[in-house]
Protein backbone atom coordinates (compact mmCIF):
# COMPACT_ATOMS: atom_id res chain seq x y z
CA UNK A 1 0.00 0.00 0.00
CA UNK A 2 1.35 3.45 -0.98
CA UNK A 3 1.85 6.00 1.78
CA UNK A 4 -0.17 8.75 0.10
CA UNK A 5 1.13 11.54 2.32
CA UNK A 6 4.76 10.59 1.89
CA UNK A 7 4.41 10.16 -1.88
CA UNK A 8 2.82 13.55 -2.49
CA UNK A 9 4.98 15.40 0.03
CA UNK A 10 8.01 14.15 -1.89
CA UNK A 11 6.47 15.41 -5.15
CA UNK A 12 5.83 18.76 -3.50
CA UNK A 13 9.43 19.10 -2.30
CA UNK A 14 10.65 18.41 -5.84
CA UNK A 15 8.28 21.07 -7.14
CA UNK A 16 9.52 23.58 -4.61
CA UNK A 17 13.10 22.92 -5.63
CA UNK A 18 12.19 23.47 -9.28
CA UNK A 19 10.54 26.79 -8.36
CA UNK A 20 13.73 27.96 -6.70
CA UNK A 21 15.78 27.39 -9.86
CA UNK A 22 13.26 29.10 -12.11
CA UNK A 23 11.19 26.19 -13.49
CA UNK A 24 7.40 26.58 -13.32
CA UNK A 25 5.36 24.68 -10.76
CA UNK A 26 2.05 23.43 -12.16
CA UNK A 27 -0.47 22.30 -9.56
CA UNK A 28 -3.26 19.97 -10.77
CA UNK A 29 -6.28 19.57 -8.51
CA UNK A 30 -9.02 17.23 -9.75
CA UNK A 31 -11.12 17.63 -6.61
CA UNK A 32 -13.37 14.62 -6.07
CA UNK A 33 -13.72 13.99 -9.80
CA UNK A 34 -13.15 10.40 -10.89
CA UNK A 35 -9.38 10.15 -11.66
CA UNK A 36 -10.17 7.90 -14.66
CA UNK A 37 -12.40 10.56 -16.24
CA UNK A 38 -11.09 12.08 -19.46
CA UNK A 39 -10.98 15.60 -17.99
CA UNK A 40 -8.88 14.42 -15.04
CA UNK A 41 -6.37 12.63 -17.25
CA UNK A 42 -6.25 15.57 -19.67
CA UNK A 43 -5.46 18.11 -16.95
CA UNK A 44 -2.65 15.91 -15.69
CA UNK A 45 -1.30 15.48 -19.24
CA UNK A 46 -1.34 19.25 -19.84
CA UNK A 47 0.49 19.82 -16.56
CA UNK A 48 3.08 17.16 -17.42
CA UNK A 49 3.60 18.71 -20.86
CA UNK A 50 4.06 22.20 -19.38
CA UNK A 51 6.58 20.91 -16.85
CA UNK A 52 8.56 18.99 -19.48
CA UNK A 53 8.60 21.84 -21.99
CA UNK A 54 9.72 24.45 -19.47
CA UNK A 55 11.94 22.38 -17.14
CA UNK A 56 9.58 22.60 -14.19
CA UNK A 57 7.54 20.21 -12.05
CA UNK A 58 3.89 19.31 -11.81
CA UNK A 59 2.05 18.18 -8.70
CA UNK A 60 -1.16 16.18 -8.72
CA UNK A 61 -3.60 16.42 -5.82
CA UNK A 62 -7.05 14.92 -5.34
CA UNK A 63 -9.80 15.53 -2.80
CA UNK A 64 -9.51 12.05 -1.30
CA UNK A 65 -5.77 12.47 -0.87
CA UNK A 66 -6.18 15.81 0.89
CA UNK A 67 -8.74 14.36 3.28
CA UNK A 68 -6.28 11.60 4.17
CA UNK A 69 -3.54 14.14 4.81
CA UNK A 70 -5.78 16.51 6.79
CA UNK A 71 -8.60 14.57 8.46
CA UNK A 72 -11.33 16.80 9.82
CA UNK A 73 -10.10 19.89 7.96
CA UNK A 74 -12.73 21.95 6.16
CA UNK A 75 -12.55 21.62 2.39
CA UNK A 76 -11.94 25.32 1.54
CA UNK A 77 -8.67 25.20 3.49
CA UNK A 78 -7.20 21.99 2.14
CA UNK A 79 -5.37 23.23 -0.96
CA UNK A 80 -3.91 26.24 0.84
CA UNK A 81 -2.94 24.05 3.79
CA UNK A 82 -1.18 21.60 1.48
CA UNK A 83 0.74 24.38 -0.31
CA UNK A 84 1.78 26.03 2.94
CA UNK A 85 2.90 22.81 4.57
CA UNK A 86 5.10 22.05 1.58
CA UNK A 87 6.28 25.63 0.95
CA UNK A 88 4.77 25.74 -2.53
CA UNK A 89 3.36 28.64 -4.48
CA UNK A 90 2.31 27.27 -7.88
CA UNK A 91 2.81 29.31 -11.01
CA UNK A 92 -0.13 27.65 -12.79
CA UNK A 93 -3.12 26.05 -11.08
CA UNK A 94 -5.34 23.69 -13.10
CA UNK A 95 -8.43 22.72 -11.12
CA UNK A 96 -11.50 20.53 -11.46
CA UNK A 97 -14.14 19.74 -8.88
CA UNK A 98 -13.77 22.28 -6.08
CA UNK A 99 -11.81 24.68 -8.30
CA UNK A 100 -13.22 27.73 -6.55
CA UNK A 101 -11.60 26.71 -3.27
CA UNK A 102 -8.54 28.63 -2.06
CA UNK A 103 -9.11 31.38 -4.62
CA UNK A 104 -8.00 34.05 -2.15
CA UNK A 105 -4.72 32.22 -1.68
CA UNK A 106 -4.23 31.97 -5.44
CA UNK A 107 -5.08 35.63 -6.03
CA UNK A 108 -2.79 36.87 -3.26
CA UNK A 109 0.10 34.99 -4.78
CA UNK A 110 -0.83 35.87 -8.37
CA UNK A 111 -1.24 32.31 -9.54
CA UNK A 112 -2.54 31.78 -13.09
CA UNK A 113 -5.70 29.76 -12.54
CA UNK A 114 -7.46 27.63 -15.21
CA UNK A 115 -10.84 26.20 -14.20
CA UNK A 116 -12.57 25.35 -17.49
CA UNK A 117 -13.35 21.73 -18.32
CA UNK A 118 -11.42 19.97 -21.08
CA UNK A 119 -13.73 20.88 -23.97
CA UNK A 120 -13.43 24.60 -23.16
CA UNK A 121 -9.67 24.53 -22.65
CA UNK A 122 -9.39 22.83 -26.02
CA UNK A 123 -11.41 25.61 -27.62
CA UNK A 124 -8.07 27.42 -27.78
CA UNK A 125 -7.59 25.08 -30.76
CA UNK A 126 -11.09 24.30 -32.00
CA UNK A 127 -11.00 21.25 -34.26
CA UNK A 128 -13.18 18.66 -32.61
CA UNK A 129 -10.36 17.30 -30.42
CA UNK A 130 -9.49 17.67 -26.74
CA UNK A 131 -6.41 16.97 -24.64
CA UNK A 132 -5.62 13.48 -23.34
CA UNK A 133 -2.78 11.43 -21.85
CA UNK A 134 -2.20 8.82 -24.57
CA UNK A 135 1.28 9.01 -26.09
CA UNK A 136 2.95 6.81 -28.71
CA UNK A 137 4.90 5.11 -25.93
CA UNK A 138 1.69 4.37 -24.00
CA UNK A 139 0.11 2.84 -27.11
CA UNK A 140 3.11 0.58 -27.64
CA UNK A 141 3.10 -0.63 -24.03
CA UNK A 142 -0.66 -1.07 -23.75
CA UNK A 143 -0.88 -2.77 -27.14
CA UNK A 144 1.57 -5.44 -26.00
CA UNK A 145 -0.43 -5.97 -22.80
CA UNK A 146 -3.65 -6.26 -24.80
CA UNK A 147 -2.18 -9.00 -27.01
CA UNK A 148 -0.99 -10.82 -23.90
CA UNK A 149 -4.40 -10.64 -22.19
CA UNK A 150 -6.56 -11.28 -25.27
CA UNK A 151 -4.60 -13.72 -27.46
CA UNK A 152 -7.85 -14.97 -28.99
CA UNK A 153 -8.15 -11.72 -30.97
CA UNK A 154 -4.98 -12.41 -32.97
CA UNK A 155 -5.54 -13.29 -36.62
CA UNK A 156 -9.06 -11.84 -36.58
CA UNK A 157 -10.30 -8.45 -37.79
CA UNK A 158 -10.54 -6.50 -34.53
CA UNK A 159 -13.21 -3.81 -34.07
CA UNK A 160 -12.82 -1.78 -30.90
CA UNK A 161 -16.27 -0.44 -30.08
CA UNK A 162 -16.31 1.98 -27.15
CA UNK A 163 -19.84 2.11 -25.78
CA UNK A 164 -21.66 4.57 -23.53
CA UNK A 165 -25.38 4.49 -24.35
CA UNK A 166 -25.44 1.74 -26.98
CA UNK A 167 -28.06 3.49 -29.09
CA UNK A 168 -28.17 6.33 -31.56
CA UNK A 169 -30.63 8.56 -29.75
CA UNK A 170 -31.96 9.50 -26.33
CA UNK A 171 -35.31 7.74 -26.75
CA UNK A 172 -35.70 4.78 -24.41
CA UNK A 173 -33.26 1.89 -24.02
CA UNK A 174 -33.30 0.70 -27.64
CA UNK A 175 -29.92 -0.71 -28.69
CA UNK A 176 -30.69 -1.88 -32.20
CA UNK A 177 -29.47 1.29 -33.93
CA UNK A 178 -25.92 0.75 -32.69
CA UNK A 179 -26.11 -3.04 -33.14
CA UNK A 180 -27.05 -2.74 -36.81
CA UNK A 181 -24.16 -0.39 -37.53
CA UNK A 182 -21.60 -2.57 -35.74
CA UNK A 183 -22.88 -5.71 -37.45
CA UNK A 184 -22.73 -4.07 -40.89
CA UNK A 185 -19.12 -3.17 -40.15
CA UNK A 186 -18.14 -6.67 -38.98
CA UNK A 187 -20.05 -8.82 -41.47
CA UNK A 188 -17.62 -8.14 -44.34
CA UNK A 189 -14.47 -8.86 -42.33
CA UNK A 190 -14.78 -12.51 -41.29
CA UNK A 191 -13.38 -13.80 -39.07
CA UNK A 192 -14.04 -10.72 -36.98
CA UNK A 193 -14.01 -9.83 -33.29
CA UNK A 194 -16.28 -7.10 -31.95
CA UNK A 195 -14.79 -5.92 -28.67
CA UNK A 196 -17.41 -3.93 -26.73
CA UNK A 197 -15.50 -1.76 -24.27
CA UNK A 198 -17.56 -0.07 -21.59
CA UNK A 199 -16.65 3.19 -19.87
CA UNK A 200 -17.16 4.48 -16.34
CA UNK A 201 -20.56 5.81 -17.59
CA UNK A 202 -21.74 2.62 -19.31
CA UNK A 203 -24.49 0.62 -17.66
CA UNK A 204 -24.06 -3.16 -17.48
CA UNK A 205 -27.57 -3.60 -18.89
CA UNK A 206 -26.58 -1.58 -21.97
CA UNK A 207 -23.60 -3.83 -22.70
CA UNK A 208 -25.60 -6.99 -22.08
CA UNK A 209 -28.38 -5.96 -24.44
CA UNK A 210 -26.01 -4.82 -27.16
CA UNK A 211 -23.92 -8.00 -26.90
CA UNK A 212 -27.05 -10.18 -27.09
CA UNK A 213 -28.34 -8.30 -30.15
CA UNK A 214 -25.01 -8.68 -31.96
CA UNK A 215 -24.70 -12.38 -31.15
CA UNK A 216 -28.20 -12.98 -32.50
CA UNK A 217 -27.42 -11.05 -35.70
CA UNK A 218 -24.28 -13.16 -36.21
CA UNK A 219 -26.24 -16.41 -35.70
CA UNK A 220 -29.15 -15.36 -37.92
CA UNK A 221 -26.79 -14.42 -40.76
CA UNK A 222 -24.29 -17.28 -40.32
CA UNK A 223 -21.33 -14.96 -39.73
CA UNK A 224 -18.06 -15.76 -37.92
CA UNK A 225 -18.19 -12.81 -35.54
CA UNK A 226 -16.94 -13.18 -31.97
CA UNK A 227 -18.26 -10.79 -29.29
CA UNK A 228 -16.08 -9.82 -26.31
CA UNK A 229 -17.42 -7.49 -23.62
CA UNK A 230 -15.48 -5.49 -21.04
CA UNK A 231 -17.71 -4.02 -18.33
CA UNK A 232 -15.69 -1.44 -16.40
CA UNK A 233 -18.26 -1.27 -13.62
CA UNK A 234 -17.75 -4.98 -12.93
CA UNK A 235 -13.96 -4.70 -13.06
CA UNK A 236 -13.37 -2.09 -10.41
CA UNK A 237 -11.74 -2.71 -7.08
CA UNK A 238 -14.31 -2.64 -4.34
CA UNK A 239 -14.80 0.86 -2.94
CA UNK A 240 -12.48 2.50 -5.50
CA UNK A 241 -12.47 3.74 -9.09
CA UNK A 242 -9.35 1.74 -9.96
CA UNK A 243 -9.63 -1.16 -12.44
CA UNK A 244 -9.41 -4.64 -10.97
CA UNK A 245 -6.89 -6.33 -13.23
CA UNK A 246 -6.04 -5.31 -16.80
CA UNK A 247 -8.01 -2.44 -18.34
CA UNK A 248 -8.03 -3.05 -22.11
CA UNK A 249 -9.11 0.47 -23.12
CA UNK A 250 -5.80 1.94 -24.32
CA UNK A 251 -4.50 -1.36 -25.66
CA UNK A 252 -7.68 -1.77 -27.70
CA UNK A 253 -7.08 1.63 -29.31
CA UNK A 254 -3.56 0.52 -30.22
CA UNK A 255 -4.54 -2.89 -31.61
CA UNK A 256 -7.93 -2.35 -33.27
CA UNK A 257 -8.19 -2.49 -37.05
CA UNK A 258 -11.10 -0.07 -36.68
CA UNK A 259 -12.17 1.99 -33.65
CA UNK A 260 -15.77 3.01 -33.03
CA UNK A 261 -16.22 5.87 -30.58
CA UNK A 262 -19.36 7.47 -29.10
CA UNK A 263 -20.16 11.00 -30.20
CA UNK A 264 -21.01 11.97 -26.62
CA UNK A 265 -17.41 11.69 -25.40
CA UNK A 266 -14.89 14.09 -26.91
CA UNK A 267 -12.20 12.44 -24.79
CA UNK A 268 -12.81 8.97 -26.27
CA UNK A 269 -12.98 10.38 -29.81
CA UNK A 270 -9.70 12.24 -29.31
CA UNK A 271 -8.01 9.23 -27.73
CA UNK A 272 -9.14 6.87 -30.50
CA UNK A 273 -7.52 8.95 -33.25
CA UNK A 274 -4.15 8.34 -31.61
CA UNK A 275 -4.45 4.83 -33.07
CA UNK A 276 -3.58 6.32 -36.45
CA UNK A 277 -6.79 5.41 -38.31
CA UNK A 278 -10.02 7.19 -39.12
CA UNK A 279 -12.58 6.62 -36.37
CA UNK A 280 -16.21 5.62 -36.85
CA UNK A 281 -18.57 7.77 -34.79
CA UNK A 282 -21.59 6.15 -33.12
CA UNK A 283 -24.41 7.38 -30.85
CA UNK A 284 -24.66 10.61 -32.84
CA UNK A 285 -27.83 11.78 -31.11
CA UNK A 286 -25.95 12.34 -27.84
CA UNK A 287 -23.48 15.03 -28.94
CA UNK A 288 -22.98 18.63 -29.98
CA UNK A 289 -23.53 18.70 -33.74
CA UNK A 290 -20.96 21.47 -34.28
CA UNK A 291 -18.03 19.67 -32.66
CA UNK A 292 -18.83 16.31 -34.27
CA UNK A 293 -19.21 18.04 -37.66
CA UNK A 294 -15.75 19.56 -37.20
CA UNK A 295 -14.29 16.18 -36.16
CA UNK A 296 -15.70 14.49 -39.28
CA UNK A 297 -15.00 17.39 -41.67
CA UNK A 298 -11.32 17.38 -40.73
CA UNK A 299 -11.06 13.73 -41.71
CA UNK A 300 -10.69 12.27 -38.23
CA UNK A 301 -13.83 10.18 -38.55
CA UNK A 302 -17.08 9.32 -40.29
CA UNK A 303 -20.52 8.29 -39.06
CA UNK A 304 -20.96 4.60 -38.28
CA UNK A 305 -24.31 4.55 -40.07
CA UNK A 306 -22.54 5.51 -43.32
CA UNK A 307 -20.71 2.15 -43.46
CA UNK A 308 -21.92 0.02 -46.36
CA UNK A 309 -23.30 -3.41 -45.42
CA UNK A 310 -22.20 -4.74 -48.83
CA UNK A 311 -18.43 -4.18 -48.89
CA UNK A 312 -15.47 -4.13 -46.47
CA UNK A 313 -14.72 -0.84 -44.74
CA UNK A 314 -11.16 0.44 -45.09
CA UNK A 315 -10.37 3.26 -42.64
CA UNK A 316 -8.04 6.00 -43.84
CA UNK A 317 -4.62 6.14 -42.24
CA UNK A 318 -4.26 9.50 -40.52
CA UNK A 319 -1.18 8.87 -38.36
CA UNK A 320 -0.86 9.62 -34.66
CA UNK A 321 -2.99 12.66 -33.83
CA UNK A 322 -2.86 14.63 -30.58
CA UNK A 323 -3.31 18.30 -29.70
CA UNK A 324 -2.29 18.00 -26.03
CA UNK A 325 1.08 19.69 -26.61
CA UNK A 326 -0.60 22.48 -28.61
CA UNK A 327 -3.07 23.10 -25.81
CA UNK A 328 -0.23 23.21 -23.28
CA UNK A 329 1.46 25.81 -25.52
CA UNK A 330 -1.71 27.90 -25.50
CA UNK A 331 -1.98 27.69 -21.72
CA UNK A 332 1.65 28.77 -21.46
CA UNK A 333 1.01 31.68 -23.85
CA UNK A 334 -1.89 32.91 -21.73
CA UNK A 335 0.13 32.36 -18.57
CA UNK A 336 2.91 34.60 -19.90
CA UNK A 337 0.41 37.34 -20.79
CA UNK A 338 -1.01 37.07 -17.27
CA UNK A 339 2.44 37.18 -15.68
CA UNK A 340 3.45 40.32 -17.59
CA UNK A 341 0.42 42.09 -16.15
CA UNK A 342 0.70 40.44 -12.73
CA UNK A 343 4.37 40.10 -11.73
CA UNK A 344 5.05 37.72 -8.87
CA UNK A 345 5.51 39.34 -5.43
CA UNK A 346 8.91 38.66 -3.89
CA UNK A 347 8.85 35.08 -2.62
CA UNK A 348 9.49 34.46 1.05
CA UNK A 349 9.28 31.40 3.25
CA UNK A 350 5.61 30.55 3.80
CA UNK A 351 4.55 30.07 7.40
CA UNK A 352 3.23 26.64 8.32
CA UNK A 353 -0.44 26.35 9.19
CA UNK A 354 -0.81 25.38 12.82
Amino acid sequence: MIDVGQFFNQSARQAGEAHDVGGPVVLVNTGFTDPTRGDSRAYTAIARELAQQHKGRYIYIHGDMLEVLYPGEKMPNLVERYCRDNDIIPDIYLSLGFGSQSLDFMRRNRVFHVTEINEKISNFNWNGLVAHDITKEVLKQEGALFRENYPETQGRFLIGAHIIHGSGNKLGLRNQTCADGLFNLARNHEPATLFLCGTRRTQSLTLNRLSAALKQLAIDNGKDIEIITYDMKKHRQKGTVEPDGFNPYKGLIAEADVSVAPAGSYSILSECVTGGKQVLVSELGWASASQITSFIWRGYGMALDKVSPNKPFKPKNIGYVSITAQIADKVWHHYQKYRRKNPRPQRSKMPKVA
